[in-house]
């Protein structure tokens, strides 16, 4: 039987909230209560997260699976873990094709909780979907950030470039619900959300992606 510290657990939340994290991700998660001075700061070693998820894996918490030839891999929990942890989503198994944008919010996820230095509390999709029990169609953002001001805004990943209809779709209803958007674009989806947002910059502002540590790259 394992022992979990306060880090494992914080981490482990983090992954149930977000579906599934990369290693990569997950040694930055690891590294903000690592009780020890690290060789990077911040994130612990890649020997170091392996050694962890393999003791979450002996305490069936936690599946992991390498996806991609060049890439690190993917960690998610168990229908134990889920339960073990009192998270209440239903199990969820990674695809090829959810990773990529997944990874991206997870990445925007960790790069604005470091710049809030704790000033920011994160309402994951999955938590949101749970939260309000949206009828199939109905958009949620990627992610709520909740300000220490006690604003609300909707956090949004742009990939890739969708319709004019489908963007103003999307427009009307976070706009009616949140008092701002962060739009994480690409360069392919940039000109499309830009056309969409219009003279709207007050309320909804763009932030290239590729500035985003993590973001870029194989996912």
């Amino acid at each position: 039987m394992i022992r979990l510290q306060p880090r494992d657990l914080a981490a482990l939340r983090w992954v149930g909230e977000q579906y599934a994290v990369r290693l990569d991700i997950l040694q930055r998660l690891l590294g903000r209560g690592a009780q020890q001075a690290t060789a990077v700061a911040g994130q612990v070693g890649d020997s170091s997260a392996r050694r962890v998820v393999r003791r979450w894996q002996q305490a069936r918490l936690v599946q992991a699976r390498k996806f991609f030839f060049a890439s690190p891999e993917w960690v998610w929990l168990t229908r134990h873990g889920l339960r073990q942890l009192h998270l209440p989503y239903r199990f969820w198994a990674p695809t090829v094709g959810a990773l990529p944008h997944l990874h991206q919010i997870n990445a925007v996820r960790l790069l604005l909780e470091q710049q809030a230095e704790l000033s920011l509390a994160w309402q994951s999709e999955r938590r949101l979907r749970q939260v309000h029990l949206q009828p199939a169609g109905l958009h949620l953002p990627d992610g709520e950030a909740h300000l220490a001001n006690g604003e609300v805004v909707a956090v949004e990943v742009e990939r890739t470039p969708k319709s004019r209809r489908r963007l103003a779709q999307i427009l009307d209803r976070l706009g009616a619900r949140y008092s701002g958007v962060w739009f994480f674009v690409t360069p392919q989806s940039r000109r499309a959300v830009a056309a969409a947002i219009g003279a709207q910059h007050a309320r909804f502002h763009l932030y290239p992606l590729a500035q985003v540590p993590l973001a870029e790259g194989e996912p």
